[in-house]
């Protein structure tokens, strides 16, 4: 009867022992299970700027965008001068007179932005031109100041830009990609005949305050009778085409004739990184495509505005 009574405690003490680690084993099951589906369900909804991380601002402090919207590729340094026209990648109706006009503004653009330390120098233009072997207009311009000026410390590209509109916007959003701020001041550098698209028209699309905005306007100069009759031309037909354009169609994205124009200057189907980088905030204004093409976007804005 002991034998068995020791036996009966023994298999008890066995069962006990059995039964304690199963709910030890169930118990750290349930607490890994929960440990993953609760990590888990953290990194997936991980807000995106934790995923997609860009790199500390690399200029913090600056508040001024200097802006110089681009008009052709560069190709290199292939004749002398570098306004000569096997230097560059043109459309049929540019010449010399234009490519010296480039260069001016660039010149301006880059003496703007040594004369203020809270300035950025971004060339805007992208990728329009078929056949430039992957060349952008901004990255040909930045070529080109340094070749005449040095490396520049406070320059940098904006490579998606396809018309004035984009010059402007998506400007200012590189900017914010670049010092991790928006801009308090902007200066256009540009031709002169273009000066109503920007501060009229283009200014006026994204809400940018008046009194923080300068347009620097440099036509062709006055070295030949051929130059003043280009500029005419040229403002003539700005007139007409751009500026009307535009003022019917804010943010150009329902005429046609500004449809059509960005699409053919996008040959490699790129598409820019904006609504993503500048946050959901501008990101709305980006997007922004009212039915009646000049409702302006009245979301909050973090630039000072009118």
């Amino acid at each position: 009867m002991a034998l068995k009574i020791s036996l009966s405690g023994l298999e008890q003490t066995r069962g006990g022992k059995r039964s304690r680690t199963l709910r030890l084993l169930v118990a750290g099951t349930i607490v890994a299970s929960l440990f993953v589906f609760f990590h888990g369900r953290g990194q997936r909804d991980r807000p995106r700027e934790e995923i997609y991380q860009l790199p500390k601002p690399i200029a913090p402090t600056l508040t001024h965008l200097v802006m110089v919207p681009c008009h052709a590729i560069y190709l290199g340094a292939f004749a002398n001068p570098i306004s000569n026209l096997n230097n560059w990648l043109l459309t049929a109706e540019q010449t010399e007179i234009d490519t010296r006009a480039y260069l001016a503004h660039i010149d301006a653009g880059v003496n703007v932005t040594l004369q203020d330390p809270q300035a950025l120098l971004i060339f805007s233009g992208g990728q329009t031109r078929d056949k430039s072997e992957g060349r952008t207009e901004a990255g040909g311009y930045m070529q080109v100041a340094e070749t005449r000026h040095g490396q520049l410390s406070s320059a940098t590209t904006e490579t998606f830009a396809r018309d004035s509109y984009e010059n402007l916007m998506f400007s200012i959003a590189r900017f914010h990609e670049y010092t991790g701020r928006w801009p308090v001041r902007i200066t256009v550098v540009g031709f002169a005949f273009k000066e109503a698209r920007f501060f009229q028209l283009h200014r006026k699309a994204v809400r940018f305050a008046e009194r923080h905005f300068q347009y620097i306007g440099i036509d062709y100069g006055q070295e030949s009778d051929q130059s003043d009759a280009l500029t005419a031309q040229r403002a003539a037909g700005e007139a007409l085409h751009a500026v009307n354009a535009f003022a019917q169609d804010l943010y150009g994205c329902r005429d046609p004739q500004l449809r059509n124009k960005r699409l053919k200057r996008n040959p490699a189907r790129r598409w820019h990184p904006y609504l993503y980088s500048a946050g959901v905030q501008v990101a709305g204004l980006i997007a922004w495509c009212p039915a009646d093409g000049v409702r302006l976007f009245d979301g909050a804005l973090p630039w000072p505005v009118d």
